[in-house]
């Protein structure tokens, strides 16, 4: 049944959905008590029930109450939103790009306009070796490449993981303490939120009240090893203490949250914003192996819902319940869609269109210059790697657009003309060549 349309629907739909459990709440206006649901079980390993007090890890719904606590230190007269973060830091400086240093600011960060790399949260350790410190996540000795910039500051909207990992840094050097420690002080404490944490590993007292995660139809208990990498992807939670978080959005705690940023006008700091039937929506998902949540809320009413599961196909289950709570309690259905989708649709878009570049190609010397596919990323995408007569194989640095490559470590760009044509272009000079296969 889709759009949902009632509660006593959702045992089916998540057993046609392979989804093991679910819990959500909602407030209906700023004054009004959570009110919340739970189904299935926190692990299929041991058939434990999902309860309200059951905690399930946010994914990136840990992004807005990272931007909560940065807001509320910048409240507070200890952070300039506005400030360089190089003249905030002091364990580590962002870096330069070819030895241009970029100004970038928290407020960038926040909005994922700074252009910071680090599209993927972190998909954590298993049995390797967890980084160290942030510093070490941030430098690439994590599970992540080195954070550097794939976009222009404060040109245009890219989102990144990585740039709120800067955020954790800026908070944790300010204040001087642990990030978990700061986001207690900053956020839990005073909002009431006793039933959130980042610590990690997940502490032994929180363990009996953890979903595991799913993947693949087996559960995966949250492992015992150290992640300094928080602030984009770390927080366990109840959807109950989600909505004190909402409902402090919802009454302009913080401001700054609910306003579009002058480069992207649906992105807050630190929320997805949409208008949708005269209702002005914020939101955001969280995604992180084997768990899926939603947050969102319309501030002028007061309504506000969070669903949390403990499955990769939770995603569409979050969405169509919060959609069904917003009809029956709220101002409306919403049609949320965050401006993530776009960027991946852009993405694949452009993958499509290089990958046809695929194939081999004629110089006019007679040598042949081959162009394969690499290997699909984490996130399916695939590279492109180039093969000169008689040389390595060498993969070409992720293109800026449709069809144009940089090659790394050289200034020779490689330009795909389709159906046919290839050029490479040096110095004003250029070679083409053609497609013989």
């Amino acid at each position: 049944m889709s759009p949902l349309e009632r509660l006593d629907d959702v045992p089916a739909l998540l057993e046609s959905k392979s989804v093991p459990g679910l819990t959500l709440a909602y407030i209906t206006d700023d004054d009004a008590d959570p009110v919340t649901h739970v189904w299935g079980v926190a692990s299929t390993a041991d058939d434990r029930p999902v309860t309200t007090d059951t905690v399930f890890r946010a994914g990136s719904v840990s992004k807005p109450v990272t931007a909560f606590a940065a807001l509320r230190l910048a409240a507070d007269g200890h952070l300039d939103l506005d400030a360089d973060v190089n003249t905030l830091l002091h364990s580590w400086r962002l870096p330069a790009v070819e030895g241009w240093q970029p100004v970038v600011t928290t407020r960038m960060l926040l909005a994922h306009v700074a252009g910071t790399s680090g599209w993927g949260d972190s998909a954590g350790y298993d049995d390797t070796e967890p980084p160290a410190s942030l510093v070490d996540v941030l430098e690439g000795r994590g599970d992540m490449p080195a954070l550097t910039f794939h976009a222009l500051p404060n040109v245009m909207w890219l989102y990144s993981s990585g740039g709120y990992l800067v955020v954790q840094l800026v908070i944790t050097d300010v204040m001087g303490v642990p990030f978990p420690e700061a986001i207690r002080k900053l956020v839990f404490q005073p909002l009431g939120m006793t039933s959130s944490t980042f610590e990690a590993p997940l502490p032994v007292r929180w363990r009996a009240v953890a979903a595991d995660g799913h993947l693949d139809g087996r559960a995966v208990p949250a492992p015992p090893i150290k992640d300094p990498a928080m602030a984009d992807g770390g927080m366990w939670t109840t959807p109950s203490d989600l909505m004190l978080l909402a409902r402090a959005i919802n009454t302009n705690a913080v401001p700054e949250m609910l306003v579009g940023h002058p480069v992207e006008r649906r992105m807050g700091l630190g929320l997805f914003l949409n208008d949708y039937h005269g209702v002005r929506w914020w939101s955001h998902d969280g995604s992180v192996p084997g768990f899926e949540c939603h947050l969102g809320g319309a501030a002028e009413t007061g309504f506000a819902v969070a669903a949390m599961t403990n499955a990769p196909e939770g995603a569409s289950v979050a969405g169509e319940v919060a959609g069904l709570l917003g009809a029956l309690y709220g101002p409306g259905r919403p049609a949320i869609r965050p401006l993530t989708w776009d960027g991946i649709a852009a993405a694949i878009r452009m993958n499509n269109h290089n990958l046809k570049a695929v194939g081999t190609y004629r110089l006019p010397g007679g040598g042949e210059v081959v162009l394969t596919a690499a290997p699909p990323d984490k996130w399916g995408q695939q590279g492109i790697e180039l093969t000169l007569p008689g040389q390595p194989t060498i993969p070409l640095a992720w293109p800026v657009t449709d069809g144009r490559w940089r090659v790394p470590g050289f200034e020779t760009m490689v330009i795909f003309d389709p159906p046919d044509g290839l050029r490479f272009l040096h110095g004003g000079q250029e070679v083409r060549a053609e497609r013989v296969r």
